[in-house]
Order: structure tokens, then C-alpha cells, then sequence
């Protein structure tokens, strides 16, 4: 969790440096820019979440019902 914040604010103080104040934060209330962050991290989060609670053998059984959708392979 402490990677995912930390590289949240990397990406606020490098995207504020590029675009100057005003335009960071003009960027910062379009609807679409708002849901595409919103969606990052409830992602991260459920990912982070998983990790914690579901064991190896779990998780491979998941990604193999899943198959090519969560990135394995189908089997």
C-alpha cells in the first residue's frame, strides 16, 4: 500500500510540474480524469486486498477460471 501512495504522489508532483498549477488543477475536475483515478485506485486497492486475505493456491485457481481476462493462461 505504501508503494501504490507513493507513487500516487510522484505522480502528482511530476503531472503539477508539467502542466503548471492552474492546468493540474483544471485537469484535476474533468469528470473523465476523475473516474479513470477513481478506478486506479479502488483496482489497486482490491488487488492489495486480495493479496492479504486469498492464499497462493486460491489465487491460482481464480486466475485459471478467469483465464486470459485476469492476465493468466487458460487451462
Amino acid at each position: 500500500m505504501g508503494a501504490g501512495a507513493s507513487v500516487n504522489k510522484m505522480w502528482q508532483v511530476k503531472l503539477g510540474q508539467a502542466l503548471g498549477k492552474k492546468r493540474y488543477q483544471a485537469l484535476g475536475k474533468q469528470p473523465f480524469y476523475i473516474y479513470v483515478c477513481a478506478g486506479l485506485t479502488f483496482s489497486y486497492f482490491t488487488v492489495a486486498v486480495t493479496c492479504l486475505w486469498v492464499d497462493m493456491a486460491q489465487l491460482e485457481g481464480l486466475s485459471a477460471r478467469l483465464g486470459v481476462s485476469a492476465g493468466g493462461r487458460n487451462v
